[in-house]
């Protein structure tokens, strides 16, 4: 994957420092970025979403911290997943000569994203509650700083006529 050495100027450091903080490097994250059939994904959905989260606080034990940890890392792979899908996706528009309509997608997703990011950033810096919670959310505001970032490199790549697919 071609990538810029250097960030955009224009995304606030708080974005950034979420961005480029390092993912897992478990089994569990690697299957889960893989889309194996050995991770069960039906419950995961409920985490797709910012916070704050309405499920019971699981009980207090090693067993539901390393769930957690477990969830956590499994939440992080499904989300580069997902983004590499959608970029697959994008890649093969871009064969077909859909520079502009990608433009378009990506500048209506990023700009989205980017008005959330200060509220979001706030909501989980402040949340409440079990760790469970405080841990997902934090995996779901990284995953959202790296889309931002993913986007806004796409979309400098394609504005000045480069292939960011190859």
């Amino acid at each position: 994957r071609t990538t810029i050495s250097k960030p955009p100027d224009s995304l606030t450091s708080s974005l950034l420092v979420f961005a480029t903080l390092p993912l897992p490097d478990s089994y569990l994250f690697r299957q889960s970025c893989a889309g194996s059939d050995l991770i069960d994904e039906s419950d995961l959905t409920q985490w797709d979403q910012p916070p704050p989260y309405n499920y019971p606080a699981p009980p207090d034990s090693p067993e539901e911290a390393r769930f957690t940890e477990n969830l956590v890392d499994v939440m992080h792979g499904r989300y580069l997943r997902i983004r590499r899908e959608s970029r697959t996706n994008r890649a093969a528009m871009y064969m077909a000569g859909e520079t502009s309509r990608i433009l378009m997608e990506i500048r209506e997703a990023e700009k989205g994203l980017v008005a959330g990011w200060d509220g979001l950033r706030v909501r989980v810096a402040n949340l409440q509650g079990c760790s469970r919670h405080k841990l997902v959310a934090e995996c779901y505001l990284q995953g959202v700083a790296r889309a931002i970032l993913d986007y806004r490199r796409e979309e400098d790549w394609l504005a000045t006529g480069k292939n960011p697919y190859i």
